[in-house]
C-alpha cells in the first residue's frame, strides 16, 4: 500500500518520530501534526489519504478534532491511536466516526494490517462505484438529476425530475464509501421503510427505494426554510403565538410517528422544514428506532443523535429506555429555542452536553422572554424534565396542553 499519504497526529514528539520511521519503512509518505487544529489545517490544504489521530491531546483532544474532520472531510479514514483501551472509549471513537481504533503501545504489525484493510475496502468501493457516478444530467432509474442540494457524512441529496410523472423529487444517495458497511446500509433502508409507514401531511413522502445503479431513496421535494434558519432570522425570540403553533404541528407529527411505532431520536430544528404555506414538515429519519423490532443496528452503549438536542436517556441508559418521551424532550428544547432565540444547551461536545443535561438546572424560557405565559413556561420545563416520567406522557397530551395555552392568549 505505497504512495499513500498518512497524517500522524500526536502531541508527543517521540511518538510522531516513531510513526514516521515505521510507516516510511513500509512505503508511506508521512506528514505530522502536534495538535488538533494543526491537523485540521493540514487536511484542509494538503492531500491526505488517512489520519492516525491521538485522543489525549491538550487544547483540542482527538474526539473534538474528529468531529471537525468528519464535517470537513467526511470520507477521510481516521484511525484513533491512544492508551485508552476501555470499551467505552472505543465505542465513543467508533460512534464519533473513527474508521478504526488502535491502542498504545502500538503494535505496528496490527496497525499496518488495519490500515491496509481500510485501504482495500475503500479501493473495492471505488471500483464498484466507478461503473456509475452521479452527475448533473445523469439518470437514476426514471429520475434525472438536476442539481445537488445538500450533503452529509453518509449521503448526498440531489434535486431530480421524475420523468414518468413529470414532478420534482429529492434523491438521497448513499455515499459509495459506506455502501460496504452493512450497518449503514441497513439503517439507510430502514429510514425509507420507517417514513413510508407514516401517513401524515407533516412527514416527507417516500416515492421509491432503489439499489441500482446505486443505493438511493427518492422522496418528495420540499421547498421552504428549515426551522433553524427561520429561528436565526428573528435574531431573538419568535412571537409566542407562532412558536406555539409550530410546536403543535411538531407534536402532532410526533404523535403520528409514535403511533406507527417509531422513535425519531434526532429531532432538531435542522430536520424540520417550514414550507411556503407555513406548515412544518419532518424530513430526516436516519437513526429512527422501530419499537418492538428485533433488528438491532446499534451497539450497546452507542449514543445516537445531535448533542444539543439529545435526551438524558440517550446519554445514560440508567435513566430509562429511549422511547417516544425522548422525542418530547427534544421538542422541549426546540420550543425553548423558538421562545428565546437561544439554544437551551450551550455546550457542543458530547462531554459538555452530558454535564449540562445531568447537572445543570433547566432554565425556563420566561427567564429570558417575559412575553412567555407561565403555563407555557411550565410546559417547556416539563418537556425537558430529566426523568422521562415527569414529562407529558404522549405527544397527543402535549398537543392538548399547547392548545390550552394558545386559547388563553385570545
Amino acid at each position: 500500500m505505497d504512495n499513500k499519504v498518512i497524517l500522524a497526529v500526536d502531541d508527543e514528539d517521540l511518538n510522531r518520530r516513531l510513526l514516521v520511521r515505521r510507516l516510511s519503512r513500509d512505503g508511506y509518505t508521512v506528514l505530522t501534526a502536534s495538535g488538533g487544529q494543526e491537523a485540521i489545517d493540514i487536511v484542509d490544504t494538503e492531500h491526505v489519504d488517512m489520519v492516525l489521530l491521538d485522543v489525549m491531546m491538550p487544547v483540542m483532544d482527538g474526539f473534538e478534532t474528529l468531529k471537525v474532520l468528519r464535517t470537513n472531510a467526511p470520507d477521510l479514514p481516521v484511525v484513533m491511536t491512544t492508551a485508552l483501551g476501555d470499551s467505552g472509549s472505543i465505542v465513543k471513537a467508533l460512534n464519533s466516526g473513527a474508521s478504526d481504533y488502535v491502542t498504545k503501545p502500538i503494535n505496528f504489525d496490527v496497525l499496518k494490517a488495519r490500515m491496509e484493510g481500510i485501504f482495500t475496502r475503500l479501493e473495492a468501493a471505488a471500483k464498484k462505484s466507478s461503473a456509475f457516478k452521479v452527475e448533473i444530467g445523469s439518470k437514476l432509474g426514471c429520475y434525472k438529476v438536476m442539481s445537488e442540494i445538500g450533503k452529509g457524512a453518509t449521503s448526498v441529496v440531489y434535486l431530480a425530475r421524475d420523468t414518468r410523472l413529470n414532478r420534482p423529487a429529492a434523491l438521497k444517495v448513499l455515499r459509495q464509501s459506506v455502501c460496504e458497511d452493512p450497518v449503514s446500509l441497513a439503517r439507510f433502508v430502514r429510514e425509507a421503510k420507517a417514513v413510508a409507514k407514516v401517513d401524515h401531511p407533516g412527514v416527507v413522502q417516500i416515492y421509491d427505494i432503489l439499489d441500482s445503479p446505486c443505493n438511493f431513496i427518492a422522496m418528495e421535494y420540499l421547498q421552504g426554510k428549515n426551522l433553524a434558519d427561520l429561528i436565526a432570522e428573528y435574531n431573538g425570540p419568535m412571537p409566542v403565538e407562532k412558536a406555539i403553533k409550530y410546536s403543535m404541528q411538531i407534536a402532532d407529527i410526533l404523535a403520528a410517528i409514535h403511533r406507527a411505532g417509531i422513535v425519531h431520536r434526532d429531532l432538531k430544528p435542522q430536520n424540520l422544514l417550514v414550507d411556503n404555506e407555513d406548515k412544518v414538515r419532518l424530513m430526516d429519519f436516519g437513526i429512527v428506532k422501530i419499537v418492538g423490532s428485533d433488528v438491532n443496528l446499534t451497539t450497546a452503549g452507542t449514543v445516537l443523535g445531535t448533542p444539543k438536542y439529545i435526551s438524558p436517556e440517550q446519554l445514560d441508559s440508567d435513566i430509562g429506555e429511549v422511547s417516544p418521551l425522548s422525542d418530547l424532550y427534544a421538542l422541549g428544547l426546540i420550543l425553548y429555542e423558538m421562545l428565546t432565540g437561544r439554544t437551551a444547551i450551550k455546550g457542543d461536545s458530547l462531554h459538555a452536553v452530558t454535564y449540562e443535561v445531568m447537572f445543570r438546572q433547566p432554565e425556563g424560557p420566561r427567564e429570558l422572554n417575559k412575553e412567555v405565559p407561565e403555563a407555557l413556561n411550565k410546559l417547556c420545563l416539563q418537556l425537558r424534565a430529566l426523568n422521562p416520567c415527569d414529562r407529558p406522557q404522549t405527544a397527543e397530551e402535549t398537543v392538548n396542553k399547547l392548545k390550552a395555552v394558545l386559547s388563553s392568549l385570545k
